[in-house]
């Protein structure tokens, strides 16, 4: 037992003397390793005879709130508060173990990762579960207002997310303020929708967008129509579009109608632009390109752009890769890996290359990532790429310049990805999102790129910067990587578990518990534990009518450990009886089908005998960190009965009495009737009245037993007010309450509907 567990012990009486049978454990106790143990309320006992013999003693389960406690430990010395709310669920004894290798402070809004890692001891027993918050907040959606004032807009967005990504995101043209955003962290989080500038974000289809494996399918591009904000689609990896004409109400699948006899593993749709209700235009890796001009009923296949597959000897040609679609009307642009952009004048039909310019001519093209063309000098052209930072052409590509040449990039060999790239034409201004860098600004007139004009956001882990159709916004900006967690915030802790690196069979456990980290600094290498204790199991109790206190145990069920050796639930007939298998713990006759309830079967019971049971719970103390095996800890129990020496928990228990009967016979046929123990001897017999008390049994309702001696003289009259179920108990004395004499009795059974029936008894004193 750990030095918690025996002060827990010293203390117990002093503690729990006066409290109230079902209140939770109070904190101070949880923290000494103990658990303030109930009984359940009540028992229901009930006869069981057809199949196995027996009775069935059946209780409701304990409920968590009053078995239960977690609270914090090894807490002394931080610089911030954390609590633990809710019932714990598991049925195992828990620490978990939280640390922070680096500092910060939680909620902060600067560039930090305040991640608080834990994971669960004793893990060769209890299995492996691990998890992660993620305490900064400088992550998720953030806007601009027209005051140049950057915040965040993620009310309604889960707060335990580790890695806070917003992989996508999308405004609605004709409602400013109704987004649409693909979440992210390790795994894909589905669908999310802000019907309004003033709403919190709320989930949408999770059937359709489920949590999972980066390696299944996921969102990648969202598009609202740009007449009505309730029709949009949806762009996935492997599932092809989703599109709802009903704001999310309901969607319907689409990949026939782009390629009838296709497979989807391999294809992702790399982006939607609808800027034109007759001009939806949808890109789709390892297919093509398409259009629509009935509003995604039907799509055109726009065939005719490829790229060369042995680029620059040549040797067959393929779709590429399309990174962004550029729609100016008449005019359309992409942007593709790896072939720079091309353009087409006739909306799709007929194709020109104009990345001509190179410095190396022999060398690939760059992969554009994000364009912005000039409305005004449609010759006019900014690109982003992937590892090549800026470009410009002024003459619609025949020559491109590489700018950007006054940005203090943080490695001038190694620049960074070009995320995002627009026009503001309201400010003359075009904006670049350099991921893990800066936002970088340029005037429309100027070919110079500064990092300094705009201020900038605490997450640079930049992901797509969008002009917002909202007019008290200037731009939204998706990020990830970050955390969007608020001191205070109450978070599942099932909720921060990481799945990918929890064994399977614990990866959707509910804790139960909820836990909130207040304001502060957390310091490097921050550590304190989590401690959650669940009862070990429960106990089930019996004695004999005439000495109810002398209780025995007669069944335990360890619920962290419970025994596998037997097969079936002891009161069915497909009980398999493995010989010498825990026979003193019974463990096989406690049933748990029902979730409300246990059952428990006692098949060692008698007809006509008295019993007492009772049922409590049973507990070791903290064993977090023990196996089954090397628990040396007594045990403590739950009170029985008021007054129980056993417990140290006080309350009334719930002893009750039994009496083993069968229903009474049939009224007019039924199993022949007979007395036992015949012969009494002296000394033996029933528990209790042992040489004084025999039992009629198999009598049918409302009968009268009379006994006589030889000679005729009535001895007993036992009327039908002393009948129990189809047994009649007699205490063998006569009326001056003497014990009646060593002899042969005659007695005699009126019964209603049947004649009397005789029989005889003997007595041997």
């Amino acid at each position: 037992m750990t030095m918690r567990a025996l002060l827990a012990t010293a203390v117990l009486p002093l503690l729990f003397g006066a409290l109230p049978a079902a209140s939770a454990t109070p904190p101070e106790v949880c923290v000494l390793d103990s658990l303030r143990l109930v009984s359940p309320e009540s028992l229901t006992i009930a006869l069981s005879s057809t199949g196995r013999f027996g009775a069935e003693i059946t209780w409701p389960a304990i409920d968590d709130a009053a078995s239960t406690c977690a609270v914090p430990i090894d807490t002394v010395g931080l610089g911030f508060q954390v609590t633990l709310d809710g019932s714990y669920r598991d049925e195992f004894d828990r620490e978990l173990l939280c640390t922070s290798l680096f500092g910060g402070e939680v909620g902060s809004a600067t560039e930090n990762s305040v991640l608080i890692s834990w994971s669960n001891l004793n893990q060769s027993v209890t299995g492996r579960i691990l998890g992660e918050v993620n305490l900064s907040n400088n992550g998720g959606v953030l806007a601009m207002d027209q005051d140049g004032v950057w915040s965040q807009r993620n009310a309604g967005l889960p707060p335990y997310f580790s890695k806070a990504d917003v992989n996508v995101l999308a405004e609605a043209p004709t409602s400013p303020g109704t987004l649409l955003a693909a979440l992210g962290d390790r795994l894909t989080r589905g669908l999310w929708y802000k019907p309004d500038a003033g709403s919190d974000w709320r989930r949408l289809a999770v059937d359709l967008f489920p949590d999972g494996s980066l390696s299944e399918s996921v969102i990648t591009a969202l598009v609202f129509a740009p007449d009505d904000a309730g029709t949009f689609l949806v762009g996935t990896s492997k599932q092809g579009v989703f599109l709802t004409r009903d704001g999310g109400q309901t969607f319907t699948q689409q990949q026939s109608v782009f390629d009838p006899s296709g497979i989807w593993n391999l294809r992702r749709v790399t982006d939607l632009v609808w800027r034109r209700p007759e001009a939806l235009y949808v890109a789709v890796s390892n297919l093509d390109l398409f259009v629509s001009s009935d509003r995604a009923v039907s799509y055109a296949r726009l065939a005719t752009l490829r790229v060369p597959l042995n680029f620059p000897i040549g040797g067959g040609e393929a779709p590429p890769v399309i990174n962004r679609i550029v729609d100016q009307g008449g005019r359309l642009y992409v942007g593709v890996n790896s072939f720079g952009i091309y353009a087409s004048a006739d909306g799709g039909n007929n194709w020109n290359w104009i990345w001509n310019e190179l410095l190396d001519p022999g060398s690939l093209p760059l992969s554009v990532v994000d364009f912005a063309v000039d409305p005004a000098n449609p010759a006019r052209i900014m690109a982003g790429t992937s590892d090549a930072g800026l470009w410009w052409t002024g003459n619609g590509g025949l020559v491109w310049h590489q700018v950007g040449a006054s940005i203090a990039w943080p490695d001038p060999a190694t620049l960074p990805v070009i995320t995002s790239l627009v026009l503001d034409t309201e400010r003359d201004t075009y904006l670049a999102t350099a991921d893990g860098f800066a936002l970088l600004t340029c005037a429309r007139s100027d070919t110079v790129w500064s990092a300094d004009d705009l201020a900038q956001p605490a997450n640079r882990s930049l992901k797509r910067l969008h002009l917002a159709a909202d007019p008290g916004q200037r731009y939204w900006l998706s990020t990830y990587g970050g955390g969007i967690y608020i001191p205070g915030t109450p978070i599942r802790l099932s909720d921060t578990i990481k799945k990918s690196q929890t064994d399977p069979q614990y990866q959707d456990l509910d804790f139960g518990l909820t836990i909130s980290f207040g304001a502060g600094a957390v310091a490097d290498s921050t550590s304190f534990s989590l401690l959650a204790q669940d009862f070990q199991g429960y106990a089930v109790w019996r004695s004999e009518g005439n000495d109810p206190d002398a209780m025995q145990l007669i069944g335990y069920y360890d619920k962290s450990n419970p025994e596998s050796c037997i097969e079936g639930y002891c009161g069915d007939t497909s009980y398999n009886d493995t010989p010498n298998c825990y026979a003193d713990k019974r463990a096989a006759c406690f049933d748990f089908s029902d979730p409300s309830s246990v059952t428990f079967f006692d098949d060692t019971v008698y007809e006509g005998f008295d019993y007492n049971y009772a049922v409590t719970t049973f507990d070791y103390g903290n064993i977090a960190s023990a196996s089954p095996s090397s628990i040396t800890a007594q045990r403590l129990y739950s009170t029985r009965f008021p007054g129980d020496p056993l417990s140290l928990f006080g309350g009334d228990g719930n002893r009750q009495r039994f009496f083993v009967s069968l229903p009474a016979a049939g009224a007019v046929e039924g199993p022949e009737i007979f007395v036992y123990p015949n012969p009494l001897r002296q000394a033996s017999g029933f528990s209790g009245s042992e040489g004084e008390k025999v039992t009629f049994k198999n009598l049918p309702p409302g009968s009268r037993v009379q006994v006589f001696t030889l000679d005729g003289d009535q001895v007993a009259d036992l009327g039908p007010e002393q009948q129990i179920d189809n047994l009649m108990p007699w205490i063998t004395r006569n009326r001056h309450g003497d014990l009646l004499a060593s002899d042969v009795y005659i007695y005699k059974v009126e019964m209603p509907a049947r004649e009397d029936f005789y029989g005889k008894v003997v007595i041997i004193r």
